[in-house]
């Protein structure tokens, strides 16, 4: 072999030595030990409401009527009229963080899910209100109100009277713990 190649070799082997050394000095293993605690996250509503009645709206809550609290517990469906523009229904529900870990709990809103009678009203005359979304942080066993209140606006043509309406408030729940 050649001068020029054996000092190419010699060149390379120093090289990859330096690149063996480099990654090894710069590579690392980490272990982590711990313990993570597990439990349940559960937010329902109670099932005991209060519903308040403005002008000719009927709006009755019951299990059978608005929900059935064991197949469903975190949403609350009610169906109310027959509204007049300014009628509203407004129900107020206890909430229960039933789990065993502490909840960020929060609500959709309410969403209009049915109208009917009231030919031509659509969802754009209804006003839904909600006393979330938000509810904070709740410990496991912590109660709170929830208000939701469904309005046929004031404003609202001749063509919504009588008209009736479904909505839903959804519960959910993200552990904070």
């Amino acid at each position: 072999m050649g001068k020029k190649v054996m000092m190419g070799l010699v060149a390379l082997v120093a090289v990859i030595g330096v690149a063996g050394i480099g990654f090894a000095a710069f590579s690392a293993n980490a272990y982590v030990n711990g313990t993570a605690t597990g439990g349940i996250a559960e937010v329902h509503f109670s099932g005991a409401p209060t519903v308040t009645n403005i002008g000719y709206t009927s709006c009755s809550v019951g299990f059978g009527s608005y929900q059935d609290v064991l197949s469903d517990p975190n949403v609350m469906t009610i169906t109310a009229g027959a509204f007049a523009p300014g009628d509203y229904c407004q129900v107020t529900e206890t909430a229960v963080n039933g789990g065993s870990v502490g909840l960020t709990v929060t609500s959709n809103g309410g969403a209009i899910t049915g109208i009917s009678g009231g030919s031509g009203c659509g969802a754009n005359e209804w006003t839904i209100s909600d006393s979330g979304p938000a509810f904070g942080n709740q410990a496991p066993g912590a109660t709170f109100p929830v208000t939701v209140t469904i309005q046929l606006n004031s404003g609202a043509g001749n063509e919504c009277q009588g008209a009736t309406a479904s909505f839903s408030d959804t519960l959910t729940g993200v552990s904070y713990a």
